[in-house]
């Protein structure tokens, strides 16, 4: 046995030796492995290392796909990312037929998988587009559902709501024609996502419902059963029903811990911090929002978490802390081209520069925000926004009121009565200044929104502004 001192020494004595010699020692060495430890999944690593370095292609790719989901299992991405790289270009020296397609779009899409959870969103997408032919020549049904699902997956994050939609339509036929119930499941959860998009909250519940039902037997989508009660959560937040969006967010955190799966506790931490500030608990917001940061494994959860904190932080009025975590954010979420979250993202910086008292600054962020959630259709996002404007209008001293207003219909126009109770308060709050009749008939819109939902903070701020406005009458 030889020991090296030094790593150089090690590479120029590898180096020295021939390519078939290397070849056969690599094979040598996986089969001493297998021989004293037998396959055991964690020394896939090294059997890829040394598998990839002979000539047997089965072999190479069985290990490397191995090592690459052992790898994204702990979000180790960039690293399954290697491995993919090496099987595909394996996979290059087999003779072309069905059996060499079909390997190479499985390999593809493990390699979509870790693109997505690196933010690269739009490579995720690309790394698949190329094998549209190889997957038409196999004519599988369960391969073409697993194709299109990941594709509406990438879609709906990249803001192309048609894409999307077609690709998720396209993976529930194709699932549905294979009995595929996994991918059947997996493309209803990203309708329910599409649905938050889009505003249309009602089929998002109908869609999620459907999601958690036909994943909810099966132990093997335990991950993604956790991701449709998250996407639950957020079309129930949508509609102000923030009892049922916390309980799916519980729902999806309890998965999360039974699989050991830090991200899904993420999402459920961080969605639970979205309703709960919005309803105006900003304590239990914070702390949510802060343990969802904590937990984050990877760059596109801790840009979620983080997003979602500052707002809870902004709801509280800490302006400071928001706005230092929102600036990057804002580079990140446009890095990984995900249109919906990064004009939220300026949209709140606007605001954090807005409480600052940095009013030009603000109006340029927000209006960045506006445009940016309009083209990809996010019409929360949108309603979001305008609000924000006629805030820095009010403040300006400028007329407010038709800047609150195209808000508040907004929100209505998709099934938002919350935040367009909340957005009419702030109208009636705006206008008790200068028009007192308008005053009390927005007052009026609000209060009946929030006697329906459970908003203390909301009921209690409508019931002073009533009455101030009964003692300027008396």
């Amino acid at each position: 046995m030889l020991v090296f001192k030094h790593a150089l020494t090690q590479d120029v004595a590898y180096d020295s030796l021939l390519a078939r010699t290397r070849r056969e020692l690599h094979l040598a060495a996986a089969q001493a492995l297998a021989g004293l430890y037998g396959e055991r999944e964690d020394l896939a690593a090294t059997f890829a290392y040394h598998y990839a370095r002979t000539d047997l292609v089965d072999e190479a790719v069985l290990w490397l796909t191995r090592a690459a989901d052992q790898a994204a299992r702990v979000y180790a991405n960039a690293e399954a990312i290697l491995h993919l790289d090496l099987a595909a270009r394996r996979l290059q020296r087999l003779a072309e037929g069905v059996e060499r397609d079909r390997r190479m779009l499985d390999v593809a899409l493990r390699h979509a998988h870790s693109l997505y959870f690196l933010g690269r969103f739009r490579d995720s997408v690309q790394v698949l587009l190329p094998h549209d032919a190889r997957l038409a020549r196999i004519n599988d049904a369960a391969l073409t559902a697993s194709y299109s699902f990941w594709l509406a997956h990438m879609y709906s994050r990249l803001g192309d709501q048609r894409r999307a939609a077609e690709s998720a339509h396209r993976a529930i036929a194709a699932a549905a024609a294979a009995g595929d119930e996994a991918t059947l499941g997996k493309a209803h959860g990203v309708l329910a996502l599409e649905s938050h998009w889009a505003g249309t909250a009602a089929d998002g519940i109908a869609h999620g419902k459907e999601a958690v039902k036909i994943l909810e037997p099966r132990v093997d989508q335990r991950w993604w059963l956790g991701m449709a009660h998250f996407y639950l959560s957020t079309n129930y937040l949508l509609e102000g029903d923030f009892e049922s969006a916390l309980a799916e967010a519980v729902r999806a955190d309890s998965v999360g811990k039974s699989i050991a799966d830090p991200r899904l506790q993420t999402y459920a931490a961080f969605v639970s911090a979205w309703a709960d500030s919005s309803r105006g608990h900003y304590e239990a917001a914070i702390a949510q929002g802060r343990r969802g940061l904590q937990l984050a494994p990877d760059r596109v959860s801790r840009a979620y978490a983080s997003l979602f904190l500052a707002y809870a932080l902004l709801e509280r009025g800490d302006f400071e802390e928001a706005g230092q975590l929102l600036g990057p954010i804002v580079a990140e979420l446009e890095g990984f081209s995900f249109p919906q979250w990064h004009g939220l993202a300026s949209t709140l910086l606007g605001e954090a520069s807005r409480m600052a008292g940095r009013t030009d600054e603000a109006a340029a962020l927000v209006e960045n925000g506006l445009q940016i959630t309009t083209s990809a259709g996010y019409w929360y996002g949108v309603a979001f926004s305008q609000r924000v404007i006629g805030r820095i209008t009010r403040d300006s001293a400028g007329a407010s009121a038709d800047c609150f207003q195209r808000a508040a219909e907004t929100f209505e126009r998709i099934g938002a009565a919350f935040e367009a109770g909340r957005t009419r308060l702030e109208l009636a709050e705006s206008a008790s200044r200068c028009d007192g009749s308008r005053a009390r008939r927005e007052l009026a819109s609000a209060i009946r929104v929030f006697e329906a939902l459970d908003v203390p903070v909301y009921s209690d701020r409508a019931a002073r502004l009533a009455a101030a406005l009964r003692t300027e009458i008396a």
